[in-house]
């Protein structure tokens, strides 16, 4: 946290954040698991809260928040929440990426730029598999 009169650093606040992505087979639905966790904080960083949006890249699925709105984070709080996502089927997309927009902000506080990260692979949703199944729940290709 930065005063934008003095340009001194004011406050500092440490997060760790976990995603799990859930894929379902040939459904073009999936899901994300998401946790915000604030490790340490000092100074001005304090009453936090954040909000975390994941969206697709080309626009290939809908968008959607962990939690409505912002969820307060303090030392020890874990923030949680899932997301749901449908690909937009018609569209010529096989595969996008992935990205997550985390926004913390405490009372006063102005955003500079929010915290972002992306899945490092592609994801392809496109309704198609390799794999075939059979009776006995096994896959075979």
């Amino acid at each position: 946290m930065i005063d934008l009169r003095t340009k001194r650093q004011i406050g500092r606040a440490s997060f760790t954040a976990t995603q799990e992505i859930q894929l379902a087979h040939l459904s073009g639905q999936w899901h994300t698991e998401n946790t915000l966790t604030l490790d340490s904080a000092y100074g001005a960083a304090k009453g936090l809260r954040a909000a975390w949006k994941v969206s697709c890249s080309d626009n290939a699925c809908n968008s959607d928040s962990a939690w409505t709105g912002s969820e307060s984070v303090g030392k020890g709080r874990v923030a949680d929440g899932a997301t749901t996502h449908n690909w937009k089927a018609g569209k010529p997309v096989q595969g996008f990426r992935l990205k997550s927009t985390v926004t913390i902000l405490g009372v006063g506080q102005v955003l500079i730029a929010p915290a972002w990260f992306q899945v490092p692979t592609t994801v392809r949703c496109d309704k198609t598999c390799n794999a075939k199944s059979s009776r006995d729940g096994k896959s075979r290709g």
